[in-house]
């Protein structure tokens, strides 16, 4: 009964998330026009994170087992940990609108966001999906796969950032620059966390 509630709320995160992001991204492919792309940093990321979930799969479950420290606090973090990075995800989501996209792009007339989730990382969306993998994993008990799973996601996700942040200052110049002194980029800090603007 555990193992299902946990289950259930891990399914529902992760579906909700991807929900929101088909609706979203089917919503600004007609409504948005993309004016400069960088299309292999998504096509790495996209493979990586596939060969990763691959090689995790492969690997037996009595392997992972072996190496995990499992209770009941453990579990209830991670949950917590769960459910507040997918509110962040989601939040940043909408608060990017048509400006998001999967790909690393420019869109026309795009806007640089620097209040709400954006005032906490540069990069808030990310920062929700690595919080949401810590989360779901912690909720199977803490070991070496949580640790491997998360260097490699997070090795993914700087990959593809880089090049966002060279597109971004390309586009912003001055601005994003500014923007990237101030600010964190997937990471809270302290600072991040007291100077956070709510209000978009």
């Amino acid at each position: 009964m555990e193992f299902s509630v946990t289950t259930f709320m891990d399914v529902i995160c992760w579906v909700t998330l991807l929900l929101v992001w088909l609706v979203g991204a089917l919503y600004n492919f007609f409504k948005t026009r993309t004016v400069k792309r960088i299309t292999n940093s998504t096509i790495i990321w996209f493979v990586g994170v596939v060969f990763i979930w691959f090689i995790g799969k492969c690997i037996p479950q009595s392997y992972w087992i072996e190496f995990t420290y499992s209770t009941e606090w453990i579990k209830v973090i991670g949950a917590v940990i769960l459910i507040l990075f997918t509110g962040l995800a989601i939040w940043s989501r909408l608060v990017l609108g048509r400006m998001w996209t999967a790909d690393v792009a420019i869109k026309e007339n795009h806007k640089l966001y620097t209040k709400g989730p954006y005032s906490l990382t540069r990069h808030p969306i990310y920062t929700g999906i690595l919080g949401m993998l810590l989360g779901s994993v912690l909720m199977n008990g803490f070991g070496l796969g949580v640790i491997l799973y998360f260097i490699s996601m997070l090795v993914l996700i700087k990959y593809k950032t880089s090049d966002e942040e060279r597109l971004l200052i390309e586009t912003f110049g001055e601005e994003y620059l500014n923007f990237k002194r101030c600010t964190p980029q997937l990471f809270p800090t302290i600072k991040s966390l007291r100077k956070m603007n709510l209000f978009i």
